[in-house]
């Protein structure tokens, strides 16, 4: 598109200042003092630095791969921007940096800290005037780092808690994980999957576990974000039930079954068996199946009202045993679940 002009085209002068831009013929007396122009004169220069102002980011920087910008903003005493060319120091903790020269009032640089994690403070420094200071901080790297499980001091299953810990993490730059980073932690076995959150302290992912539910060996594994670590195996041992748990057998005599609560079930490490043990019943009058909660289960069997004792075969992993069960009243309550 062509734009045909009446006349020679010209620059007006404006004025640059910490208020924004505005032209010289526009300028009031206030404003005219503000910028040391003239009223409908020609705007004069800039005065010396008279304040710094010092921007840097981000403020986190990942170990080895994040530069930091650092940003400083000259003005004058009036706010208006320093003229160009003015030299700009920039300093950090690893040394002075080298000096930069203003445009348009800015003067910035990139600059790669060493992967070393830590807090630091940087300024800058426009002619004999200082910026505030500014804080940025170097921060492990946790993209390539691969979380290993320590193995836990044995045994496992005679315990009520068991403490489990990552070796240290540390990234290539031999930089230690901050405190409060979470992980994922896996445990798969014969009885399913178990999760759990451990969160960094003192340079290692911890996390405590309830064990009596476990048994056997459990591939535990734990992962930072993407980076999976290698599987651990633990050995939590076999939970063996006691032998001859309580039986109690009654009838409902008006729809010709049998309840038997059979429970609670100890073991021989003095708790209960775990939630959801499979329990199987075979009588001559029928089998029966269910699942211990709080260490006991209810089941009912058909069988008429007024029989006498009858002969059973108890199953459940670890324990298997005939007995000799004779129906009475049933109990005046649930029993509760004690340990």
């Amino acid at each position: 598109m062509m734009i045909l002009l009446a006349g020679p085209a010209g620059a007006e002068p404006v004025v640059t200042d910490g208020f924004g831009i505005l032209p010289t013929r526009l300028l009031g007396p206030d404003r005219a003092t503000w910028t040391d122009a003239p009223t409908g004169g020609a705007p004069a220069d800039p005065g010396d630095p008279a304040t710094v102002l010092l921007f840097a980011g981000p403020k986190l920087l990942v170990a080895g791969r994040d530069r930091a910008h650092l940003v400083a903003l000259g003005l004058d005493q009036h706010g208006n921007l320093v003229r160009d060319g003015q030299i700009t120091t920039f300093s950090m903790p690893d040394g002075t940096l080298p000096d930069q020269r203003t445009r348009n009032g800015i003067a910035d640089i990139l600059h790669l800290p060493p992967p070393k994690a830590r807090r630091m403070t940087v300024g800058a420094q426009i002619g004999d005037r200082q910026s505030p200071p500014a804080d940025l901080a170097v921060t492990a790297d946790l993209s390539a780092l691969v979380p290993r499980i320590r193995a836990p001091e044995p045994p496992s299953a005679r315990i009520d808690l068991l403490q489990l810990e990552s070796l240290p993490l540390t990234d290539r730059h031999g930089n230690v994980v901050p405190d409060g980073i979470a992980l994922d932690l896996t445990m798969l076995g014969a009885n399913g999957a178990a999760l759990a959150t451990p969160v960094t302290l003192a340079g290692r992912a911890q996390t405590v576990l309830v064990p009596r539910d476990m048994q056997g060996t459990q591939d535990a594994r734990m992962a930072l974000g993407a980076q999976q670590g290698p599987v651990a195996p633990i050995d939590f041992g076999r939970v063996v039930p006691l032998p001859a748990p309580p039986i109690a057998a009654w009838s409902l005599g008006a729809l010709d079954l049998m309840v038997l609560r059979i429970g609670p079930i100890g073991t021989q490490d003095g708790h209960l068996m775990p939630d959801g043990t499979p329990v199987r019943v075979t009588t001559d009058d029928g089998i029966a199946t269910g699942w211990l909660r709080d260490g006991q289960v209810e089941l009912q069997l058909p069988r008429p009202a007024g029989l006498g004792p009858m002969m059973l075969q108890l199953d459940l992993p670890g324990l298997s045993e005939r007995r000799r069960v004779a129906p009475g009243l049933p109990p005046p309550a649930p029993i509760e679940a004690s340990e």
